[in-house]
């Protein structure tokens, strides 16, 4: 009897699969999103201690192509803001990004993926001081920025049509930056692990598979 329950299980799991295949849509649009908001209190010792308060958010829409059932090709453009700080860094950023991604189902509706993206990053920063009785000024910064990174995340297959993922950023990134601050270019490169990874950068995504 157990061995009768457990092939029926092994060709329900294979019909499954197979029928996933079968109904595996080449296309999909997504949207990924990202906020965060947090207080850091400064310590005791700075000469106006209170509470730093950060801020920021995302949004990445994208367009992608299944090869097959494990490979798709596609591009990503997103926007990102963000406030940080007693100086009130405001920066704005948008990133366009071709990428390729490797995904693998690993239980019933849940997948997980990695996607490999060459990014060109561009945007500004500026700010001012927060500080009481500080009249501090930040000169307008620009930035351009050519990265490779590596993202691991989930993906649930909620219908045919419609998917969720979520990621913490890329696992893997190595950076090329040039900053103009009045006209003063400087650049350096930036290689490593987990740099951009964590609950900060968390981000929730939806497909549309058709």
């Amino acid at each position: 009897m157990k061995r009768i329950l457990l092939s029926v299980l092994a060709l329900s799991a294979f019909l499954y699969s197979h029928t996933l295949q079968a109904q595996q849509k080449k296309n999909f649009i997504s949207v990924g999103f990202n906020y965060y908001d947090s207080n850091t209190k400064t310590p005791e010792w700075v000469s106006h201690p209170g509470n730093v308060h950060s801020s920021g958010f995302s949004v990445a829409p994208a367009y992608g192509y299944y090869l097959n059932e494990h490979w798709a090709l596609g591009i990503q453009l997103s926007y990102s803001s963000s406030k940080q700080g007693m100086s009130q860094y405001r920066t704005n950023f948008w990133t366009i990004s071709p990428f390729v991604r490797y995904e693998q189902s690993i239980w019933n509706k849940l997948s997980v993926y990695a996607d490999g993206s060459l990014g060109t990053t561009f945007g500004s920063i500026e700010g001012h001081s927060d500080w009481p009785n500080s009249t501090s000024y930040y000169p307008k910064t620009q930035e351009t920025n050519f990265g490779l990174n590596i993202t691991p995340g989930l993906l649930f297959h909620i219908t045919p049509a419609f998917s969720a993922t979520m990621n913490l950023g890329p696992v893997f990134s190595a950076n090329r930056t040039t900053i103009d601050k009045e006209g003063n270019k400087d650049n350096f490169t930036n290689v490593g692990l987990f740099k951009s990874f964590g609950i900060n950068n968390i981000q929730f995504g939806v497909n549309f598979h058709f």
